[in-house]
């Protein structure tokens, strides 16, 4: 009964390291998420959360959980099994921080009469790339007005139109047609 108990209080031990650790490298990285890249209230509006939820879920729960089922003092693979569970979580936390940065919200266009929000993963690049500031965005940027500007070339217009009505790509998603919000 001794035994059980001692190994119980080591297992428990094991499990809040691993919590701690998981939560120390958590709460940063979610801030960051909730704050910078997906700004309320579009972090409930493109449902960010979903992904947010799974990453804790899996870095959280799930990797303190198995560290308490698989601990033991003097296990002979216990480095192996933690550094296992550890890549585990490495690679769910990359999963989802790289589906979360691809789909990040990089623009906010006014587009006539409205707002459109404009996601990393939704930018039309034109073949022809200039050096135009709206082609891309930093990575530690928050999400950024602009307008558009409907071009003055008679046949580009008609073009981006044309493409907008067959192909679903909006003017709001090509940076060529950005400007200041301020000059609208």
């Amino acid at each position: 009964m001794e035994v059980a108990k001692k190994n119980l209080k080591e297992k428990l031990k094991a499990f809040l390291v691993h919590f701690a650790i998981s939560l120390f490298i958590l709460i940063p990285v979610s801030t960051f998420i909730y704050l910078v890249w997906y700004p309320s209230p579009i972090f409930q509006a493109l449902q960010a959360n979903k992904i947010l939820t799974l990453v804790v879920l899996i870095d959280l729960i799930l990797g303190p959980t198995l560290t308490f089922i698989i601990y033991k003092k003097n296990k002979k693979t216990l480095k192996f099994d933690l550094t296992v569970i550890a890549l585990v979580q490495i690679i769910a936390l990359g999963f989802g921080l790289s589906s979360l940065a691809l789909a990040k919200p990089v623009w906010i266009v006014f587009n006539g009469n409205k707002f459109e929000l404009i996601q990393k993963n939704e930018i039309f690049y034109p073949q022809t790339i200039n050096d135009n500031q709206y082609l891309s965005s930093n990575f530690f940027s928050k999400p950024k007005f602009v307008a558009v500007e409907f071009l003055k070339d008679n046949k580009l217009r008609e073009k981006q139109m044309m493409e907008e009505v067959f192909l679903g790509i909006s003017v709001a998603q090509r940076p060529e047609n950005y400007i200041d919000i301020e000059n609208q």
